[in-house]
């Protein structure tokens, strides 16, 4: 574990190895070549890159709404059908 003067690098990095999901936007060219140059670019694919807040916080809402189920589709539902706690 490495940690750097510049936090956008930390949490690029912290984000790749514990395997959440990152979305970034507004990075000019200066940030992406200073991303570059520390290698961190590399935890900062193109398809998570926006070039607004709106678009990447559109492409986080659909991401949670693809990969998670109702709580009618779940079988650990609560009887509510509220959330259930594990």
């Amino acid at each position: 574990d490495w940690r750097s003067d510049h936090p956008g690098t930390d949490v690029a990095v912290d984000a790749a190895h514990a395997g959440k999901h990152l979305y970034v936007c507004g990075i000019n060219s200066a940030v992406a070549a200073s991303f570059e140059g520390l290698g961190v670019i590399d935890h900062l694919p193109n398809h998570i890159r926006y070039t607004t807040r709106l678009a990447a916080l559109s492409a986080a809402r659909d991401w949670i709404f693809e990969n998670t189920t109702s709580p009618r589709e779940s079988d650990a539902s609560s009887p509510s059908g509220g959330p259930t706690a594990a």
